[in-house]
């Protein structure tokens, strides 16, 4: 959850599934609107991020 609102700047437990959506535009993400979830919603931002992430590390906490 930290990483995610550090890297793009979305908190994913206040925020609505509207402003998430329109993170996912904003960053180029394709997604299907028609199948789709709070939990889709933040596994696309989550996978955005992990890219991201250089090196070997340990992820705790991640996203359910």
């Amino acid at each position: 959850m930290k990483t995610i609102k550090e890297m793009i700047g979305v908190d994913i437990i206040s925020a609505r599934e509207e402003e998430m959506m329109n993170k996912l535009d904003e960053l180029k993400i394709n997604y299907d609107p028609n199948i789709f979830g709070r939990g889709r919603i933040i596994d696309l931002l989550w996978k955005h991020c992990r890219k991201q992430i250089k090196g070997p590390v340990f992820l705790i906490n991640h996203p359910v």
